[in-house]
């Protein structure tokens, strides 16, 4: 129940911190913000899920240094196409 309580809590103020962010802030500004918590908050969940399939063929290293440029390169490609394009 509590998680249930939390959840809903989180849901409902994260419009309320939204309105006022982006009002306050650069769009591009709170998306970088949000990404960088996003991977800040998944990163030891992405090291515990490595640690623990280790033993597979997949290369980790390169997964891991092809990531952080792909969200960066997709967040540029929109804050051009929102440059470019007449409102």
């Amino acid at each position: 129940m509590i998680y249930l309580l939390l959840a809903s809590f989180l849901w409902g103020t994260s419009f309320i911190a939204g309105k006022f962010a982006y009002e306050t802030l650069d769009p591009a500004l709170v998306v970088l913000f949000r990404l960088i918590i996003a991977g800040v908050i998944l990163f030891p969940i992405t090291l515990r899920f490595i640690k623990k399939n280790s033993k597979s063929d997949v290369d980790w290293k390169k997964i891991a240094f092809t990531q952080p440029h792909s969200y960066c390169n997709l967040l540029v490609c929109n804050i051009r196409q929102l440059q470019v394009q007449p409102l």
